[in-house]
């Protein structure tokens, strides 16, 4: 028996000893109170978070007293601090990517803090968006033209400024473009202490062979005070013209007629050859020309348009008759 009961009470030293050594918490009418500075970051910044914990006597709790921390957005340093002999205990919070307000609260024991409201994400009032330069060169991936470049790049610059016209550092912003790859992919990016967001379009020869079009907008987007903003940059495709015409025959006489492409830029200067040396007008620079042939018979006519950016020719076999 006094063997079992010396087991016992070493048993029990045990347990004492272990709870005397549990970590401890604030006293149930302790006071937390709670900072976050600074009380707006950006979704890349960090702010610190202090909890100052003193006992109703205002002496400070005891040292190694677990605090918890939640927030509704963004993320913590840590979720359970522990006070140094000052009863103050510290962490981070930084940003997740989204916009909103993070309200920070403390725990020990029974005892809870002030909640603290602290934005992440800052908001933009205005955007400008600058793509340097706005025309896109003649591209061309052929052997047949290595003076001629297969691709180029377009710098984009985007300010941001915040209510007051100032520029705004920390906001984000995305930049988006129908034609080319963008250096970032798309994703977000931060301004820095101008306001200044920057990113890079590559396009291709092969990009501009599989856009129909002349024109395209390249955008950005910022997460704004009234929900997302945006500014586009006009872009023109520098393409060379393209030859290609219809024509209409009445007898001798036919009428030919340019035929605009949608691949190609507006010509500035045109050159037909009707196919007939002989005849005194044989050339035309009009844009729609008619011509009358002195005979009927089956003749090469020939466009050639031209402009600025290159130049491009076409021929046509037009039969005439007398009827």
């Amino acid at each position: 028996m006094n063997s079992r009961a010396t087991l016992s009470t070493f048993a029990l030293l045990l347990l004492a000893l272990g709870c005397d050594r549990a970590t401890p918490t604030a006293p149930k009418d302790a006071v937390l109170t709670l900072t976050v500075n600074p009380s707006e970051i950006s979704q890349t910044e960090t702010a610190t978070v202090t909890v100052q914990a003193v006992k109703s006597t205002g002496l400070p709790v005891n040292p190694g007293s677990e605090i918890q921390l939640t927030t509704t957005l963004g993320v913590l340093g840590k979720g359970i601090i522990t006070t140094d002999d000052r009863g103050v205990a510290t962490t981070t919070l930084r940003g997740d990517g989204r916009n909103g307000d993070a309200k920070v609260t403390a725990f020990s024991g029974g005892a809870k803090s002030n909640e603290v409201t602290v934005k992440l994400g800052r908001l933009g009032a205005n955007v400008t968006l600058q793509a340097t330069p706005s025309v896109v060169p003649v591209l061309d991936n052929s052997a047949d033209t290595p003076d001629i470049p297969s691709s180029t790049t377009i710098a984009l610059q985007a300010v941001i400024r915040d209510a007051q016209g100032q520029p705004l550092a920390g906001a984000t912003a995305n930049f988006v473009s129908p034609v080319g790859t963008l250096k970032s992919g798309g994703a977000f990016r931060t301004s820095n202490a101008q306001g200044v967001v920057t990113d890079t379009l590559t396009i291709t020869a092969f990009d501009i062979d599989s856009f129909s079009g002349t024109t395209f907008n390249i955008t950005v987007q910022v997460s704004g005070t009234s929900g997302v903003i945006s500014d586009d940059a006009g872009m023109t495709i520098g393409r060379k013209p393209r030859a290609d015409f219809t024509f209409t025959q009445n007898r001798l006489v036919v009428s030919f007629r340019y035929q605009a492409s949608s691949t190609g830029s507006e010509p500035t200067a045109f050159l037909w050859t009707f196919g007939e040396p002989a005849g005194s007008d044989n050339t035309s620079t009009s844009r729609d020309p008619t011509h009358q042939y002195a005979a009927p018979g089956s003749y090469t006519v020939t466009l050639k348009v031209s402009n600025s950016l290159g130049s491009d020719e076409t021929s046509r076999i037009v039969t005439v008759t007398n009827q």
